[in-house]
């Protein structure tokens, strides 16, 4: 259930902001994110860790999105998946 749950997060975001070629990086940064932080797939880990956060950033900006963007949409994510 929490990788179902934590994919579809990642399909919705990868989705949301990046281009056909960008979507697998995007993806492959929430995972990154996921094991930095030690959340092993739990998405109210996930919401509560800034390390999540900082780590998924860090990483979706070599992607080519920018801070701005990527932020606009964590914040969005966060917002809909995390109470």
């Amino acid at each position: 259930m929490k990788a179902t749950i934590l994919f579809t997060i990642a399909t919705l975001f990868s989705t949301s902001i990046a281009t056909a070629s960008g979507g697998d990086c995007v993806t492959s940064c929430l995972m990154k994110a996921d094991n930095a932080s030690g959340c092993n797939m739990d998405v109210q880990c996930a919401c509560n860790s800034q390390k999540f956060k900082d780590t998924g950033l860090s990483c979706v900006q070599s992607c080519g999105i920018s801070e701005e963007e990527a932020n606009s949409q964590i914040n969005k994510y966060r917002s809909q998946f995390c109470s």
